[in-house]
């Protein structure tokens, strides 16, 4: 797949609303999993829980046994969720048991997001895990384009946030700003006494 028609074929994926990151993130994968020009056949959704040290299964998508809801698994039993930071997406063999069951026996990861403290180490708050028949260095690289874009509409989303709550606290400082004065002018013998607000920049 070409890589600027995939960037914005993400682009329109995540160009909706969404209430939360998780939400635009399982909206994606659901999307990647349809694209024919991806060759995905099923995918996972994992958000990391830095006071449990796991990493959570949010949504899983595709042609994969059914997973059991919040299933997690330990980032001290994964030494590839650690890998992922210097990687950012990493081709591995399932190791865990119950997965294997499930039918998950090779699969390649993606983190996602800006990276995360835990304990001594840094790590991804998302990971995109995929299974294809047939995962190649194209694909790879592919992954690691959905990954940077992803990352990158999510910077753009929390800088948004981060705008929205600025101009809240702004305008509420200048409603408190504006009580301060007397709302009419006041009289006193020979002397009429108003006062007046000009704002310095942004207050």
């Amino acid at each position: 797949m070409h890589l600027r028609k995939l960037y914005h074929t993400i682009e329109q994926f995540a160009s909706a609303e969404y209430k939360t990151d998780a939400e635009l993130l399982t909206n994606v994968l659901h999307n990647i999993v349809r694209n024919e020009d991806i060759e995905i056949k099923g995918g996972r959704l994992w958000k990391l829980d830095t006071k449990a040290g796991t990493y959570r299964l949010i949504e899983q998508v595709g042609d994969v046994e059914p997973i059991r809801k919040n299933f997690e698994l330990k980032v001290s039993d994964y030494t590839m969720f650690l890998d992922l930071v210097h990687k950012r997406t990493i081709l591995s063999t399932e190791t865990n048991q119950y997965l294997r069951q499930r039918g998950i026996v090779k699969y390649s990861a993606t983190g996602v997001g800006e990276l995360v403290k835990w304990k001594r180490h840094q790590l991804f708050p998302y990971v995109l895990a995929f299974n294809s028949n047939f995962i190649n260095e194209a694909t790879l690289h592919t992954l690691n384009v959905i990954s940077t874009s992803l990352t990158s509409i999510l910077q753009k989303r929390k800088n948004e946030r981060k705008t929205e709550l600025l101009e809240r606290d702004l305008d509420l400082a200048r409603a408190i700003q504006r009580r301060i004065l007397p709302e009419h002018e006041l009289n006193f013998h020979h002397y009429n006494i108003y006062g007046v607000s000009i704002a310095d920049r942004i207050v």
